[in-house]
């Protein structure tokens, strides 16, 4: 088992990721995961490559095998924590398909950035 997290930037923003190894130490230690910070054409042509949307994508997961996965991150977006908290819980397993999963998708997501 693997136990790591590594980063990706794909722009030329600078990009502090003590958050996202504070938010990866809470939810997904013991994962393999690997973060790609990207710009908005990369995230738009990810997002229709993988889930036929022609349109930007804030966030991107994929699980790629028993506990290790990728998120996708888009650079101009705010609240960058709270993206990264919301595909770790994707990872997870959780879901915001019904109103309930959504509820308590959003309390782990509050608690996680805090």
């Amino acid at each position: 088992m693997s136990d790591k997290i590594s980063f990706t930037n794909l722009t030329k923003k600078q990009i502090k990721t003590a958050d996202f190894e504070r938010i990866y130490k809470k939810l997904l230690l013991g994962w393999d995961l690997s973060v790609v910070f990207a710009d908005t054409t990369f995230m738009k042509n990810l997002n229709k490559k993988y889930r036929n949307k022609n349109k930007v994508a804030n966030v991107l997961s994929f699980l790629l095998d028993k506990r290790r996965g990728e998120i996708f991150l888009n650079i101009d977006e705010k609240k960058l924590s709270y993206l990264f908290t919301h595909a770790c819980l994707h990872l997870l397993g959780y879901s915001h398909k019904t109103q309930k999963n959504a509820k308590i998708m959003e309390q782990k997501e509050k608690e996680m950035v805090q």
